[in-house]
C-alpha cells in the first residue's frame, strides 16, 4: 500500500521501507525526520522545564500573584551562574530549532529537476531560492 503524501510504502507486519521511486530523496527525508524529532525534543524539554519551574515555585513560596514567582533565593553569584548557564542553553536550542526550520523549509520550498525542465519546456520561470 502506498501512501502518497509521504512516499511511504507498507513493507510487512513490522514496518515501513521507502518507495523505490524515493531512493535519492532518502537522505533528506531522513534528515528532515531528525529535525522534526529534535524541535519536538526541545519542546518537550521546554513545556518540562516550565512546569517543573512553575512548580517549584509556587510550591516553595506559595501563590504571590498570577504575574510573577520566585524561583531562587540565595547567593548572587551562585544566581548569576545558574542565570548565564541556562542562558547558554536556551541559545544553543533556540539555535538548534532555527536551523532546523530553516532546512526544512529549503527542502520543502526547493523544486525539482523535473518541475523546473517542465517550467522551463512550457516557457515559463520557475523561483529557485525562495518560496513561490
Amino acid at each position: 500500500m502506498l501512501y502518497p503524501l509521504t512516499g511511504w510504502q507498507f513493507a510487512d507486519r513490522r514496518g515501513f521501507k521507502a518507495h523505490p521511486e524515493q531512493g535519492r530523496h532518502w537522505k533528506w527525508t531522513k534528515v528532515i525526520l531528525l529535525c522534526t524529532w529534535g524541535a519536538t525534543a526541545v519542546l518537550a524539554v521546554n513545556i518540562i522545564l516550565t512546569t517543573a519551574a512553575v512548580a517549584r515555585a509556587y510550591s516553595t513560596y506559595g501563590l504571590q500573584g498570577f504575574g510573577s514567582a520566585i524561583l531562587y533565593e540565595g547567593s548572587c553569584s551562585l544566581s548569576k551562574n545558574w542565570t548565564s548557564g541556562l542562558h547558554i542553553v536556551i541559545n544553543v536550542f533556540s539555535t538548534l530549532v532555527l536551523g532546523a526550520s530553516n532546512y526544512c523549509m529549503q527542502s520543502f520550498n526547493a523544486p525539482s529537476r523535473k518541475e523546473v525542465n517542465d517550467a522551463h519546456s512550457r516557457g515559463k520561470w520557475l523561483d529557485i531560492g525562495t518560496p513561490s
